[in-house]
């Protein structure tokens, strides 16, 4: 076999890892003959080997360029044999003894070493970034090499933190929906695999409700306008000071050291008889008015509240003693607002005389347990909600809190807790290995809240399982919730956003909890995360901001492969990580049509014709 068929060039200058590599003139056609076989040329983006004594280098072609050979008497020769061809190369790795490819740099090449072109073999090796007997998934096939599928390692690609990042339309939903699917078809038929993984997607646009083969799936589609899927929580989370905190938006100083008592209060009640406490809290209220009458006007909306929420069949007794019981604030005395004179109407000088009337005693009466709605079957959400309101007339009444401090934290209560109640259902429930949680018909607060909760759950519940399986989070459109620069939250419910998935990409590997993140802005999302990823399917993007962000954060791109990200076609993108030797340029192949997501650019022309 005539090696020098494959001889391109020689070295002609070392810099480190950049070396240039002089071609030679009757070897600058696109591909070589060589025994038959149609070998690619030198090109950008292609790969030579340098070879030195009995080792073979290979270097990653990163750019070209020509120059004018000065020694050479142009009077009698033509212009063209002035021009020299020059390739720059970076050197990616050596091809060992036993013909094994080597990545990183071992050894430097000298000065008029041979360059050659490599054999069909020596581009296996190249390509072959996992050993045969390794368990693998196809992404696709490799550009400027077509023959040759990219394939990866299962446990470098999915024991990491991965990130897909590309505009809309170029195919990074595919690529998402591609990996997943190739790792559940090798694995679904295992029973272990089922027994011993989870994983969680957060679909914010509701494209993969049916874009991944998996038997057991489930698919929550969660909505805040109408009764639909709930996610199950436990009542643990609901006795946490800083889920609620989070929650409601609470201030440190005031809201939070609130929220504590309340919360407080609420364990002690669902660990006891909840209807029986319930009765003996709101009883002890009503029965206080009198004695805390100076506060009576501030808090007889909450009176009626707390009522109507605790308890049925009170309503008659509600609205008949609160709509006519009358503060005085001349003198500080209850009084009966009916239409009766003013001295003829009833007023309450003594404890005695209030708890004598007749509406007092019929509406303490009928707080009794079968009118209790806390009886059988326990709303946690309504119920803390109910707590938090008898916390506040207790702390307030005996001016242990002021009103204008926690009155917006109540007002908020209001809102957030039939959100929640909506969304998330307080149970046991055995989750499925794949989860599903559609948010295309959520409001934009919780769609910020509700990837959280979920996301510290399983995570704060796998930590407790020390290292039994692996959770596998999964984020697309992940720029809704790991934004760093959102206008629309608090700096402290930002911060805390950010912690709880920082910690999650920082510290989840040693507890088997991986995270996959897919975006079309990388420069919204924070840097640590960014950073802290393993490996990158990196599609086209345009804005400059974002290619920034790329440059800036992922340390596995050379030169080459960076300037390439704002032209890839849809479909391609530069693959890089531990899980290749160096960045590959690949076509990720298409998904099946029945498992594509669901996020194709609407045909315009299907939509406006009678056809």
């Amino acid at each position: 076999m005539d090696l020098s068929l494959l001889i391109i060039g020689e070295v002609i200058e070392v810099r480190g890892q950049k070396v240039r590599v002089k071609v030679y003139k009757e070897k600058n056609s696109s591909n070589l003959n060589y025994n038959g076989e149609v070998l690619k040329n030198v090109s950008v983006g292609g790969f030579i080997r340098i070879r030195k004594g009995f080792l073979d280098i290979v270097g990653k072609i990163e750019g070209e360029y020509i120059v004018e050979n000065k020694n050479i008497n142009t009077k009698y020769s033509e212009k063209k044999d002035n021009i020299e061809r020059i390739v720059e190369i970076s050197i990616v790795g050596s091809i060992s003894n036993n013909g094994k490819f080597i990545r990183g740099l071992s050894e430097l090449p000298l000065v008029f070493n041979y360059a050659y072109i490599l054999t069909e073999e020596q581009v296996q090796k190249i390509f072959a970034f996992v050993d045969k007997e390794v368990p693998k998934i196809e992404v696709g096939n490799i550009i400027a090499y077509e023959k040759y599928k990219l394939e990866l390692g299962i446990q470098n690609l999915f024991g990491s933190h991965i990130g897909i990042f590309g505009n809309t339309g170029s195919g990074k939903s595919n690529t998402l929906a591609k990996i997943y699917n190739e790792l559940f078809n090798r694995y679904n038929n295992f029973h272990n695999f089922k027994k011993n993984s989870k994983f969680i997607l957060i679909d914010f646009n509701g494209e993969y409700s049916k874009s991944i083969t998996e038997t057991n799936k489930k698919l929550y589609e969660i909505s805040t306008r109408k009764e639909k899927d709930k996610y199950p929580l436990t009542k643990d989370h609901l006795t946490e000071l800083e889920f609620w905190s989070i929650i409601l938006e609470a201030t440190e100083k005031t809201q939070q050291p609130f929220l504590k008592r309340a919360i407080e209060l609420f364990k002690n009640i669902i660990e006891k008889n909840i209807s029986e406490e319930i009765i003996a809290q709101t009883k002890n209220i009503i029965n206080d008015i009198f004695n805390y009458r100076d506060k009576y006007n501030i808090l007889r909306k909450y009176y009626k509240e707390i009522i109507f929420l605790g308890f049925c069949n009170c309503q008659n007794e509600v609205k008949g003693l609160f709509d006519i019981l009358t503060l005085n604030t001349t003198n500080n005395s209850l009084y009966l607002d009916l239409n009766l004179p003013r001295n003829q109407k009833p007023y309450f000088d003594s404890e005695i005389k209030f708890h004598g009337e007749c509406r007092v005693s019929n509406l303490l009466s009928n707080i009794k347990n079968c009118n209790c709605r806390f009886n059988s079957i326990t709303n946690y959400w309504y119920l803390f909600g109910f707590i938090c309101k008898i916390q506040y007339i207790n702390e307030l009444k005996k001016g242990y809190i002021l009103e204008e401090h926690i009155a917006p934290l109540i007002k908020r209560l209001d809102t957030r807790i039939p959100e929640m109640e909506k969304v998330f259902d307080i149970n046991e429930a055995i989750m499925e290995p794949l989860s599903v949680i559609s948010l295309v018909d959520v409001n934009v607060y919780m769609r910020k809240i509700i990837p959280m909760i979920i996301c510290k759950k399983e995570y704060d519940a796998h930590k407790e399982k020390k290292n039994q399986g692996v959770l596998h989070i999964i984020i697309d459109e992940a720029h809704n919730i790991l934004s760093k620069e959102s206008q629309r939250e608090s700096s402290m419910w930002k911060d805390y956003r950010l912690e709880v998935f920082e910690e999650i990409i920082k510290e989840g590997r040693k507890f088997g909890v991986f995270l996959t993140i897919s975006s079309q802005r990388p420069s919204d999302i924070s840097d640590t995360i960014i950073s802290q990823l393993h490996n990158y399917f990196l599609h086209r993007l345009v804005n400059n901001e974002d290619i920034k962000s790329i440059g800036r954060t992922v340390s596995f791109l050379d030169n080459a492969s960076y300037e390439m990200i704002p032209i890839l076609p849809q479909g391609a993108c530069i693959f890089t990580g531990i899980a290749s030797n160096f960045p590959v340029l690949v076509q990720v192949d298409r998904v099946e049509k029945s498992l594509c997501p669901e996020s194709d650019t609407i045909n315009l022309n299907e939509l406006w014709t009678d056809n």
